[in-house]
């Protein structure tokens, strides 16, 4: 078993960067975000509260410095990994783009706006046309089916 450890003092994106490492490694792996915490369902970042204290003396005054923690990327593997792919997961990590999105984060996010629009439908319903009302019934239809995992 390997395990490569990274420290970042970033956000990260775990579902992008789950994708994009099962898009760059042949073996199964696990990853953690280790001092990590959520900020919402899809960014995570060093934990604020995590925070390290340096006290040097300059020229006889004391310093005190406060700075946050870095967290850790945990990622293993059953079998050792080559420098190349150690390279080129260093590379994806310092690269990851945290506003990216998964296709299934995109769908979610749509899925967010699509509630919120069948919402205003149905608190204006009476004032709707027919053509309105049909097409917010095929919304809630397909809200519905994507529930289930169902793609429309």
């Amino acid at each position: 078993m390997a395990i490569l450890i990274r420290t970042f003092l970033r956000d990260f994106n775990n579902e992008l960067l789950v994708e994009e490492l099962t898009g760059l490694l042949i073996v199964s792996f696990n990853m953690q975000l280790a001092g990590f915490e959520q900020q919402n369902r899809i960014i995570w970042t060093p934990i604020a509260a995590r925070k390290l204290v340096s006290r040097k003396e300059v020229r006889g005054v004391v310093i005190n410095e406060t700075f946050a923690d870095p967290g850790e990327v945990w990622i293993k593997t059953e079998t050792e990994l080559s420098a190349g792919v150690i390279t080129t997961i260093d590379s994806l990590l310092t690269s990851h783009d945290v506003d990216g999105r998964t296709s299934r984060q995109t769908r979610r996010d749509q899925d967010d706006l699509d509630v919120t629009t069948l919402e205003t439908a149905l608190q204006n319903w009476d004032s709707l046309t027919s053509t309105q009302r049909n097409a917010a019934l095929k919304l809630s239809v397909r809200l519905g089916l994507r529930r289930y995992n169902r793609e429309v």
